[in-house]
């Protein structure tokens, strides 16, 4: 069992009569298992503790759940942290990605004219602005992930039941940013379909 942390290795223990220590007693820890609420029992322990033995003084009462919580409470800031920045760095690369593409479409109101004036279907040139948006996500994606796996390798020790290199995590990641970047380059592709010919070759 685990007494101090959930973190730590369950060690072996051997339980002997409180009368067979040799050293005084200067703490002592009642464990109680129960089926119903734990802490309706609260105020009936202490008055059996107090009965027993009224020099012993009660000073902490506690449930197994708030000692996990307690225990897990670095994990949950963490997390908190963690998805805060996480958050914030999707938005600066969704605004990033956005005003990208947005200058590469003022660069290419020509080229795309052009393409528009000889037929090109203004659902092939959306799906070129995003072919080109999801080509950067792709390589992005690629350098990232084994940046981030190797940066949290150190913070192993910080997480109680996660692992640092978990797929399902690394995939969801994956699939939120390649979306916010579709959802950023929709715009700038939805301008670049609707360019008149005529305007973007007399801007020329």
């Amino acid at each position: 069992a685990k007494h101090l942390s959930l973190r730590e290795e369950a060690p072996r223990f051997i339980y002997i009569p409180v009368a067979q220590r040799r050293d005084p007693l200067r703490r002592l820890t009642l464990a109680i298992k129960t089926t119903g609420n734990p802490a309706s029992l609260v105020p009936a322990v202490e008055r059996e503790v107090r009965r027993l033995a009224a020099d012993i003084l009660v000073t902490e009462v506690t449930t197994a759940e708030r000692q996990v919580e307690a225990s897990l409470l670095q994990e949950r800031l963490l997390s908190t942290i963690s998805g805060f920045f996480g958050f914030l760095a999707l938005t600066l690369s969704a605004v990033g990605m956005f005003g990208l593409l947005a200058h590469i479409v003022q660069k290419r109101t020509a080229e795309i004219g052009i393409r528009i004036a000889l037929g090109a279907e203004a659902g092939a040139v959306v799906r070129m602005i995003l072919g080109r948006s999801l080509l950067l996500v792709a390589i992005g994606i690629a350098i990232g992930i084994p940046a981030a796996v190797s940066a949290a390798r150190p913070l192993a020790s910080l997480l109680y039941g996660l692992q640092t290199t978990d797929i399902t995590t690394v995939t969801a990641g994956a699939i939120v940013l390649a979306a916010a970047a579709i959802l950023a380059s929709y715009i700038p592709a939805r301008r670049a379909s609707r360019i008149d010919p005529m305007s973007a070759l007399r801007s020329e």
